[in-house]
């Protein structure tokens, strides 16, 4: 029995080993380019996001009085790492829709109803395990003295963060963009 392995293997040795190295370069690939495409760089470098990035910046997942980043565009907008298939689901979706509108559908762009429906689209991808990456600690019986609304929430599957707090980062907005 184990010879038979082991002669199946030894006579497609070549195979194997390249089939092993295209498979270890894909996944190399795919995790670069999905971390590449999810900085907050790389997302506020469109016009079209120029609002919501502009409205980022006055929240508190960013702190101007320090500079820095609490949490990015990645955090929220991609689910996490645990899921991979999701994570390169969500991208390439979201990838081609977005360049889609960028060149072959520009008018759209520059109707004020199109974002007002993107941003009221958007919290629908937003997942609650990526909340809970940051707020692990949201589900406490006691928050302080109060008594937690969200521990009660924990046992409601469907409901969502973004279904109390979607203006938290973004608010609602409509913009016209610059003819190029």
């Amino acid at each position: 029995m184990f010879s038979r392995i082991k002669e199946f293997f030894r006579k497609r040795k070549k195979i194997i080993i390249i089939i092993a190295v295209v498979l270890v370069a894909a996944v190399g690939i795919s995790y670069t380019s999905v971390e590449v495409t999810s900085t907050t760089a790389f997302c506020s470098s469109c016009h079209e996001m120029k609002p919501a990035y502009e409205s980022y910046l006055k929240s508190s997942h960013y702190s101007p009085e320090e500079g820095k980043t609490v949490a990015t565009c990645r955090a929220c907008h991609v689910p996490p790492w645990t899921n991979p298939l999701a994570v390169l689901w969500s991208k390439t979706y979201h990838g081609v829709k977005d360049v889609y509108k960028h060149f072959a559908d520009r008018e759209v762009l520059n109707d004020p109803g199109y974002h007002a429906a993107m941003r009221a689209r958007a919290p629908r991808g937003i997942a609650k395990a990526s909340c809970l990456q940051c707020h692990r600690d949201i589900y406490e019986e006691e928050y302080g003295n109060f008594v937690n609304i969200h521990a009660a929430l924990q046992k409601n599957r469907s409901s969502k963060c973004v279904d109390c707090h979607k203006y938290l980062v973004h608010w609602p907005y409509t913009i016209r963009l610059e003819q190029d």
